[in-house]
C-alpha cells in the first residue's frame, strides 16, 4: 500500500534548496523529467512508486545510462566553463547559450534577454563576446552577417574586404549588384568565394545523426462549445513518500534520524516542484491558447497575434526567466500537429504586428515580383500601405536577420 504525495505547505521547505529544485523540474520537458524523477527516487529511499497490479518487473538502473552526442548547449557550456572564470560571464553565458536556436543563432529580443539575465548592457555584451569566441565560430550571431563575420575573424589571416561586404553588403552580393571603390572584380570574386565557403548554420551540424523523438506536454482540442481547451499529456508517473518513514525517525541513532528527516525534506521539495511545474506549464500553455485562439484555428501565418514572454510574464504574474523556461523546449499537440510551444509567442514587431506576421507578408510581397530587385524603401511603402507601417530600417534588418538566413 502507498500514500499518495503528501501536501507541502511553502513553509515547511528550505527556500533556497526549493528554488534550485524547481528551476531545474521547470526547465525539463516530459521525456527528461522522466528521467528526473527515475533518478531522484532510485537516490532518495523515501520515495518509490506505486507497483502496477500484477507487475513483478524491477526497475533497471542502467536504463539511465542512455549515451548520446552532445548537443549545441552541451558543447557550448563545457567550454564557457573552461574559458570563463567570472561567475557573472558563466551565469549570463549559460542563459544566452540555453536561447540559442538550432542553426545557433540568437533570435531572442535584447530587451526580454536582459530582463531574462537580469543583467546590464555591459554585462550581457561581454557574457555575449565570450559566448562568441566559442567553436564553431559563429555561433551566438544576431544575424546572418554577425554570424559570418565572427567566423572571418576566427580566421588566422584577416580578410579585410570580405569583412566590409559581410558587415554592410550582403544584398548586393547576393542581388549579383556588389561594387566597392577602388576594389578589382578579380578582388572581389576571391571576397565572395570565401564568403560564400563560410557556414551559415554554425549550429546545425550538432546531434545530426540523433533520432529525436518529440513528446508532447501539452494537447489542445476543440471542446463542445467549440472554443479551444488545454490539457496536459505525457506527463510523469509521480512517486510518494512511503508510509514506513515513520518508523525510520523512531531510530535509536541519532544521524539515522538526521539522514530520514534530510531525505523526508528532500522528498516533499522534489515533489512539490513537479506539482508547481505542471500547474505553471498548463497556466501558460492555456493564456498562450486563449491570445492565439485564431491563429490555431486558421494556421494563417499573418494571424499570429503580438504576444511575447514578456507580456506573457506580466500576465501571469511571473518573471520572465520563469515563463521562458516553463516555455522551452515544450511541445504542443493539436489537430494531427506537434509544434514547439514558443510558436504560439512571438519576439520582436512593430506598429501592432507580430514579427511573424510582418515577415510573411514581407515574403508574400517578395514573391510576387517575380525575381525583380525590390528596394527597402519600396518594401516599406508596400508594407504601410497594407496597414503595417514599418520603417526602412525595420525592413532591411528583417530581410538580411530572417529572410536571408531561410535561403
Amino acid at each position: 500500500m502507498r500514500l499518495e504525495p503528501q501536501a507541502v505547505s511553502k513553509l515547511e521547505v528550505m527556500p533556497v534548496a526549493l528554488i534550485a529544485q524547481s528551476v531545474t523540474v521547470l526547465a525539463q520537458n516530459a521525456e527528461s523529467l522522466r528521467q528526473t524523477i527515475d533518478a531522484f527516487v532510485l537516490g532518495n529511499p523515501l520515495l518509490d512508486y506505486a507497483p502496477a497490479a500484477g507487475s513483478t518487473e524491477a526497475f533497471d538502473i542502467a536504463e539511465l545510462a542512455v549515451a548520446s552526442r552532445a548537443t549545441l548547449a552541451e558543447h557550448l557550456g563545457m567550454q564557457l566553463r573552461v574559458a570563463e572564470r567570472d561567475p557573472e560571464v558563466l551565469r549570463i553565458g549559460s542563459i544566452i547559450i540555453e536561447s540559442l536556436d538550432r542553426h545557433g543563432y540568437l533570435r531572442e529580443c535584447m530587451e526580454d534577454m536582459l530582463r531574462m539575465a537580469h543583467a546590464s548592457p555591459a554585462a550581457f555584451a561581454r557574457a555575449l563576446s565570450a559566448v562568441q569566441a566559442l567553436d564553431p565560430p559563429g555561433v551566438a550571431a544576431r544575424s546572418l552577417g554577425e554570424c559570418l563575420a565572427l567566423q572571418l575573424k576566427a580566421m588566422p589571416e584577416e580578410n579585410p574586404l570580405a569583412l566590409e561586404i559581410v558587415t554592410g553588403h550582403l544584398e548586393e552580393m547576393a542581388a549579383g549588384t556588389l561594387h566597392l571603390p577602388g576594389c578589382t572584380d578579380e578582388e572581389l570574386d576571391a571576397a565572395c568565394r570565401l564568403i560564400r565557403s563560410l557556414d551559415p548554420r554554425p549550429g546545425a551540424a550538432f546531434d545530426q545523426d540523433t533520432i529525436h523523438y518529440i513528446l508532447p506536454d501539452v494537447r489542445i482540442v476543440r471542446g463542445e462549445s467549440g472554443r479551444l481547451a488545454v490539457s496536459l499529456v505525457n506527463q510523469p508517473a509521480m512517486p510518494a513518500i512511503i508510509p514506513q518513514y515513520m518508523e525510520y525517525l523512531k531510530a535509536e541513532e541519532e544521524p539515522e534520524r538526521q539522514y530520514v528527516r534530510d531525505s523526508l525534506m528532500q522528498a516533499r521539495s522534489f515533489l512539490f516542484a513537479v506539482e508547481q511545474r505542471a500547474e505553471t506549464l498548463l497556466a501558460i500553455a492555456s493564456l498562450a491558447v486563449a491570445v492565439q485562439e485564431e491563429y490555431l484555428l486558421s494556421r494563417e501565418p499573418g494571424a499570429l497575434r503580438q504576444f511575447t514572454l514578456t507580456a506573457a510574464a506580466g500576465k501571469a504574474g511571473l518573471s520572465l526567466s520563469t515563463v521562458s523556461r516553463t516555455v522551452n523546449g515544450k511541445y504542443v499537440e493539436f489537430d494531427g500537429r506537434v509544434f514547439p510551444l514558443r510558436m504560439l509567442f512571438t519576439a520582436g514587431g512593430k506598429a501592432g504586428h507580430s514579427r511573424e506576421a510582418i515577415l510573411q507578408r514581407m515574403r508574400t510581397l517578395l514573391s510576387a515580383a517575380n525575381g525583380e530587385a525590390m528596394s527597402d524603401a519600396r518594401l516599406a511603402a508596400l508594407l504601410a500601405a497594407e496597414g503595417m507601417p514599418v520603417s526602412r530600417r525595420t525592413v532591411n534588418k528583417y530581410r538580411n536577420t530572417y529572410l536571408t538566413a531561410d535561403t
